[in-house]
């Protein structure tokens, strides 16, 4: 449902707790993985194809690595593959990229008002830790999980549960913060509250996003004005 449907504010307050999606959600590093294969291709001299990302968007990291080895006839084991790709991306993580527009805004008037926040990726510590230091983002949250920690995807609500329950906060009372549309159904799946923040990545499942979350936001501006700035704060940004 968009933000904008709706009548009447869905407070944020003590009692409830909030779980973050990582890429896409709080860090504006999508473009950055669609992009990883061409960047590990022309590392290597390797021109890659047109429309490569679209190509394996869709492929397990596994299967991805398959498929360059076999397309561009790489001499290396599809591990090896695996291991440049995260390196390419891990460089991503340590220099360039940047969390998303108002996002730390919103993570600051959460902390500020004493509501729990918990952060929950399937993208592996190693890989964005060094991103989440370099923006001073770790404070904001009370723990981060992984799903590689344990041993789960988001096509399973298991990192969700265990961060409710570290939280201490009952599922009808957490909202879960995210970006794909497959994590989104997981979460609504469980019992979790859903938002969605658009990325841009993920253009042409909008409509499936909204359909499948409580509430869809285009920005953090129109998070923070709809949850804490009150109906005309929110409403004057729909004009």
């Amino acid at each position: 449902m968009e933000a904008s449907e709706l009548t009447t504010n869905l407070n944020l307050t003590g009692s409830n707790a909030v779980i973050f999606d990582m890429d896409g959600t709080i860090l504006d590093s999508m473009t950055y993985w669609a992009d990883t294969a061409e960047r590990y291709l022309l590392k290597l001299g390797i021109e890659p194809e047109a429309n490569l990302s679209r190509k394996i968007a869709n492929k397990s990291l596994k299967h991805g690595a398959e498929y360059l080895r076999r397309k561009y006839g790489l001499k290396k084991s599809d591990l090896e593959i695996i291991k440049g790709i995260k390196e390419v991306i891990a460089q991503a993580y340590r220099y360039e990229i940047q969390a998303k527009d108002g996002a730390e805004n919103f993570l600051k008037e959460l902390k500020k008002r004493g509501i729990k926040t918990a952060l929950a990726t399937a993208t592996d510590r190693i890989i964005f830790d060094s991103a989440m230091k370099r923006l001073n983002l770790e404070q904001y949250f009370d723990f981060i999980l992984t799903c590689s920690e344990y041993n789960t995807s988001k096509t399973e609500p298991l990192i969700y549960l265990k961060a409710a329950e570290k939280l201490n906060c009952p599922i009808e009372n957490t909202w879960v913060f995210e970006d794909a549309l497959y994590a989104l159904k997981t979460a609504s799946s469980a019992g979790f509250k859903t938002a969605c923040i658009y990325d841009s990545c993920a253009e042409e499942s909008v409509e499936e996003l909204k359909a499948f979350s409580n509430l869809y936001f285009e920005n953090y501006d129109r998070v923070s004005a709809y949850f804490f700035g009150g109906v005309d704060s929110f409403l004057s940004l729909q004009k």
